[in-house]
């Protein structure tokens, strides 16, 4: 999978973001793009996807420039443009302005002129560059914060949603092998919110996380409230589902049971019955007590040892280990 190709040209908000620069290049107006501290994912991509959507207007072609690394010591901004970009014939700096040489020699009109590696000299210095070559070509130009703000420029920097980062971890645990449902769901939440703003760590983390392996045991800088966060989401569900099915299940032998306090309350409503107590009307001392005692098959008391067990890690912040939510998964299929 080409995941620069995927994130910049698939994804609704990457794809959003990369539209709204070309469309304001084709509409003539210059972008200020701003890099967030966390950087930009795949940003040749970016570059790459916004170079297409351009160019398939037809009505501008895009350059890219490294200025930093071609712009000579004192020179001008606009004697570099002329210089990178025309051949200087008939060029007066005397007689004749930069701005209206180039736009005679129409070597840069229709162009979306793409700027990076730019110092903060060279950024105060295209505020009146962009004001001269209006109407001529467009500009992006890359920064790091945008302190050196040019007026008449759309000043964007990328900001996604938190289903755009899950959708990129969804198709990325989708290209694994031998998962069911239930745990491409879980691994995709797991990376979504672990990696939460790192497209390209959730990439990475949704292909090679290890399923019989906490990810706080080998993952670095792993915190077990993200963890949590996303076992709770998709494991709490299930444990109310199969409450449920054992309530339904032994509805006539609960009936019998109660009435019955649970946490200061009594309950009637078989339908209200907690793990917990569930557990509690099927303890053999009850019947010593001459109470009514609910009989459980083996195996359904073991299971509801365990629901039991769970709901009360996450109760309390716990987290699972990979065994008892594959356990948890492989019951939602029964």
């Amino acid at each position: 999978m080409d995941w620069e190709h995927f994130w910049w040209n698939n994804v609704y908000g990457p794809r959003s973001f990369t539209g709204a620069i070309a469309e304001h290049a084709i509409s003539g107006k210059s972008v200020l793009l701003v890099h967030p501290a966390g950087g930009i994912p795949w940003l040749e991509g970016m570059r790459e996807a916004v170079k297409e959507r351009v160019e398939q207007s037809g009505i501008m072609n895009v350059k890219f420039l490294t200025l930093a690394e071609e712009i000579q010591p004192d020179e001008g901004i606009g004697d570099f443009l002329i210089r990178r970009y025309t051949n200087g014939d008939g060029y007066r700096p005397h007689s004749e302005d930069w701005w209206d040489y180039l736009r005679r020699s129409a070597s840069i009109n229709s162009s979306l002129i793409w700027i990076y590696d730019i110092s903060s000299e060279h950024l105060a210095g295209f505020r009146d560059v962009c004001r001269r070559l209006k109407g001529i070509c467009s500009f992006v130009i890359e920064c790091a914060n945008d302190s050196g703000a040019i007026a008449g420029l759309e000043i964007m920097s990328p900001e996604f949603s938190e289903y755009d980062y899950l959708l990129l971890a969804s198709q990325a645990v989708s290209e694994r092998e031998n998962i069911n449902d239930a745990w491409r769901c879980y691994l995709s939440d797991l990376a979504a919110e672990i990696h939460a703003g790192d497209a390209e760590a959730i990439v990475e983390f949704a292909g090679q996380c290890e399923l019989s392996v906490s990810p706080d045991k080998i993952y670095e800088n792993i915190t077990s409230t993200a963890i949590w966060k996303a076992q709770l989401r998709n494991s709490y569900h299930l444990i109310e589902e199969e409450r449920l099915k054992l309530i339904n299940r032994y509805m006539a032998g609960i009936i019998r049971c109660l009435p019955e306090m649970q946490y200061s309350t009594e309950v009637t409503d078989p339908i209200d019955v907690e793990l917990g107590l569930l557990l509690h009307l099927a303890d053999l001392k009850r019947e010593s007590m001459g109470k009514e005692r609910l009989v459980l098959a083996y195996d359904d008391y073991e299971h509801l040892r365990f629901l039991r067990n769970v709901r009360n890690k996450l109760a309390h912040n716990d987290i699972l280990t990979p065994q008892e939510m594959d356990a948890l998964f492989r019951f939602s299929l029964t």
